[in-house]
């Protein structure tokens, strides 16, 4: 059977350190993934989070991400 791309989305709230965390992950995988896009928005701070605003923030992301199938 020839491959085929599959393009998927994955709809994740967190950290972004949570983040980093996934993407990690995907890239120690034994199956490829491309990253196509990340795309995020603000949910605001968590409650007693301590280092930088960015670290402690909570976000939804986004990932759209694609593998190939055989």
């Amino acid at each position: 059977a020839p491959m085929q791309s599959v393009v998927f989305t994955i709809n994740v709230s967190g950290n972004y350190q949570g983040l980093k965390n996934l993407i990690s992950s995907l890239q120690s995988s034994a199956r490829l993934f491309e990253i196509k896009s990340v795309t995020f928005n603000s949910l605001g701070s968590s409650s007693g989070g301590a280092g930088s605003p960015v670290q402690s923030s909570l976000y939804n992301f986004e990932l759209v991400i694609k593998t190939n199938t055989y």
